[in-house]
């Protein structure tokens, strides 16, 4: 199984849900702690980055990151980036109408990979999952 030290460095997406049920994409920048439940499921975290991919019909890995959040955004998506180096993650992404799992057409198997941050992302401008969840891998 994929740690994190195998991706330190390396720019890496995963996802989450919030205490509302609310998606937000995590953009780890290289360098921010990323929870060992992502690393349990990365096979199911790369069909969720399959599917909002296809949501908004362009690739998440793009070189037009300003566009992706834009996207993901429009289509209901919260957006977090790590801060170089020390973080947060910061909130640059906020949809105006935030959607759940289900609004968004995903399969019911694939709730189980989101991690369940436990806070509000309409309200938290900052998130630190380290304080919060196991993220030592």
């Amino acid at each position: 199984m994929k740690k994190r030290s195998d991706f330190y460095g390396v720019e890496f997406d995963w996802f989450a849900s919030d205490a509302d049920g609310f998606i937000a994409l995590m953009s780890s920048a290289g360098y921010g702690p990323i929870p060992d439940s992502v690393f349990e499921r990365l096979e199911e975290q790369a069909r969720i980055e399959a599917r909002l991919s296809s949501l908004i019909g362009s690739r998440m890995m793009t070189d037009d990151w300003d566009r992706m959040v834009w996207q993901l955004s429009a289509s209901g998506v919260f957006v977090y980036d790590w801060k170089h180096w020390d973080g947060p993650y910061q909130r640059l992404g906020i949809p105006p109408y935030p959607q759940r799992f289900d609004d968004l057409g995903f399969s019911p198997e694939l709730r189980d990979a989101l991690v369940v941050v436990p806070e509000r992302f309409c309200t938290s401008v900052e998130l630190r999952p380290d304080l919060l969840l196991p993220c030592t891998s």
